[in-house]
């Protein structure tokens, strides 16, 4: 399950024309800008192409010139192109805070974080006020769980703008991870109060008042989320999660089911749905579930001993004895498959294979409680000739 999830703001990708001169370099900048404006995105390319090489910019002309090009490199995922020319505008440049945001946001996402961090560093040096700069940076070492240095950075950024819902719900969910769900509580709750909109914080407020113990207030903010955003898969997840740690387990089916609904093909939903009919008693339909599942996953261990359950439970011995096969052959030091296999062979009366399986997990086990019990009682059915109790 998804526990927390984080709303990352970004540096904006912005064209910046160049100022007005009689040359064709200048024209074919602000055509560029034009272009892209417009959407077309290789046309203002080629454009800028042309005025860089056309010896006509120098400068911090110039520097907007790469900078422009790099940012349309950027949003077309062109990631070392637009840093080459991220590198170039900072060369003609290196003052500017945006520029390394940019190439930051570039090194990001192809996935060199430490460069990235740097590129911000080297903003916060050129701009210390720049409130976006500490939230990237913030976001950055949330990546690599450096949960201290992102709720300074976070923190920094608050200082700056204290209106920014995104740097309060990435300091609250730095609060969540480490397990401070108070100040994670407060810095939502602020995110929600400046964004009332903002999915991700209702979302993550929702999770923190799980974790401390406020199940219903979860629950209400999970219900928040899915006026915001209908069948959002996440929001239903976790609210049927919260409601099973209420004690209700048939509207947690219900909150899977139209998460379900949404995402037909998630088979996680579909096993915790599962899950939850076993605990209701629902035998039928937890196998239905199960099935589900193992027909996409053949081999999924805790699968195979939930519908074994299932099926002892309806009296089906032979089915729950297939199942436990199963999950042995897939993980033969489990002690579960051989307790509960042990377990159906006692109700069909083979004893002696019973005795055997309990022994099994005893072996893999040791001092395994309810195998010792299991055990003891079919060693005693089977020189009293009584029946065993399931």
């Amino acid at each position: 399950m998804r526990s927390f999830s984080l709303g990352l703001a970004c540096g904006a990708l912005l064209l910046g024309a160049a100022p007005a001169n009689a040359s064709g370099g200048v024209d074919q900048v602000n055509s560029a800008v034009s272009a892209m404006q417009a959407g077309h995105a290789d046309q203002a390319i080629d454009l800028l192409t042309k005025a860089i090489g056309s010896g006509d910019l120098s400068g911090d002309s110039l520097a907007t010139a790469y900078y422009d090009r790099g940012s349309i490199y950027l949003s077309e995922r062109k990631y070392d192109q637009a840093i080459a020319d991220f590198d170039a505008s900072i060369a003609r440049s290196p003052s500017n805070a945006q520029t390394y945001i940019m190439r930051s946001s570039a090194h990001q996402a192809k996935g060199d974080l430490d460069a990235a961090i740097a590129d911000l560093a080297a903003a916060i040096k050129q701009a210390p006020g720049n409130a976006i700069a500490h939230l990237n940076l913030a976001n950055l070492y949330s990546q690599k769980l450096e949960r201290d240095k992102a709720i300074d950075e976070y923190s920094a950024a608050i200082q700056l703008d204290k209106s920014s819902p995104y740097a309060f719900e990435g300091r609250g969910l730095a609060y969540a991870l480490m397990g401070r769900a108070d100040q994670a509580v407060a810095d939502f709750s602020e995110a929600i109060r400046l964004k009332p909109d903002y999915v991700p914080a209702y979302v993550n407020r929702g999770n923190a008042y799980v974790t401390q113990g406020k199940i219903q207030q979860g629950i209400d903010d999970f219900d928040s989320v899915l006026k915001l955003k209908p069948n959002d898969p996440d929001a239903l997840v976790d609210r049927a999660n919260a409601l099973a740690k209420l004690g209700a387990p048939t509207q947690a089916a219900d909150s899977l089911s139209a998460a379900i609904a949404a995402n037909p093909n998630d088979m996680t939903l579909v096993r915790n749905r599962g899950d939850a009919y076993l605990s209701q008693r629902r035998y039928k339909d937890a196998i239905a579930d199960y099935t589900a599942v193992l027909q996409h996953d053949a081999g999924d261990v805790a699968t195979l001993i939930n519908r074994g359950a299932a099926y002892h439970a309806l009296g089906q011995y032979d089915q729950a004895i297939a199942d436990d096969t199963a999950a042995i052959q897939i993980a033969p030091n489990n002690p579960v498959p051989y307790t509960n296999r042990g377990t159906a062979y006692a109700a069909e009366r083979k004893l002696d294979m019973a005795i055997a399986d309990y022994k099994m997990a005893l072996a893999v086990h040791p001092g395994d409680a309810v195998a010792a019990r299991d055990l003891a009682g079919a060693m005693k059915a089977k020189e009293t000739g009584k029946t065993i109790r399931n």
